[in-house]
């Protein structure tokens, strides 16, 4: 929610970082509000099915456990 704009290099940091934690058994999963930029610009590049996206901090973090 607090993040306004990303480019391509912040979505391809964001990339890179979900495949090191992935190497090591860890997800990475991210809260978005659907009317933010950055939410267009994920769904656009199709990472919305690389990422869970949650529009809630505590439903993400819940999703960790179940």
């Amino acid at each position: 929610r607090d993040v306004g704009y990303m480019d391509s290099s912040a979505i391809g940091e964001t990339v890179a970082c979900a495949k090191r934690v992935a190497e090591r058994g860890g997800q990475i999963k991210l809260v978005l509000t659907p009317d933010g930029r950055p939410d267009a610009v994920l769904r656009i590049a199709s990472l919305d099915r690389v990422f869970e996206i949650f529009e809630d901090e505590s439903e993400a973090i819940a999703s960790y456990v179940s």
